[in-house]
């Protein structure tokens, strides 16, 4: 008997596009923005944030010199979160409508800049009972620990 239905974030009920956030960035550092995601993934870094062994403020500044990115805390998570599209993907009607028969959750890979922005600007986040986010349970998907 199905009891749970467990959606994740990124590109099932929210669109992102990486690229934005690296247009913006591009603005303020010395990096083109084609550049930018091969330089981030030449470390571990987003990893270990996305693991939540990083916090967000180190996690900007550690990104900043990495990017000689010039930002102050506040401008770089506007602009690490820009990568979200406005339109959810999953509408909120479906949502009420599973949750009024089952139990929500969702399970994501995701970092504690992102994940504040996201339950800010998408309503739809309140029809879930709980969440189990890659940051605070220090795994990612598809490690069997998350």
């Amino acid at each position: 008997m199905i009891k749970t239905v467990i959606f994740d974030l990124g590109k099932v009920l929210i669109p992102f596009d990486f690229s934005r956030g690296y247009r913006a960035m591009e603005k303020l550092c010395n990096y083109p923005a084609a550049d930018i995601p091969r330089r981030i993934g030449s470390t571990d870094l987003v990893h270990r944030f996305e693991t939540g062994l990083v916090e967000p403020r180190d996690f900007v500044e550690q990104l900043s010199r990495l990017l000689d990115l010039r930002v102050t805390y506040e401008q770089f998570c506007d602009i690490w979160s820009s990568i979200f599209l406005p339109d959810e993907l999953v509408p909120e009607s479906l949502l009420a409508g599973i949750g009024e028969r089952y139990r929500l959750l969702v399970l994501s890979n995701t970092n504690a800049i992102h994940f504040a922005m996201v339950r800010q600007s998408y309503p739809m986040l309140r029809h879930f009972d709980d969440f189990v986010l890659s940051y605070e349970v220090k795994a990612m998907k598809p490690a069997p620990a998350i």
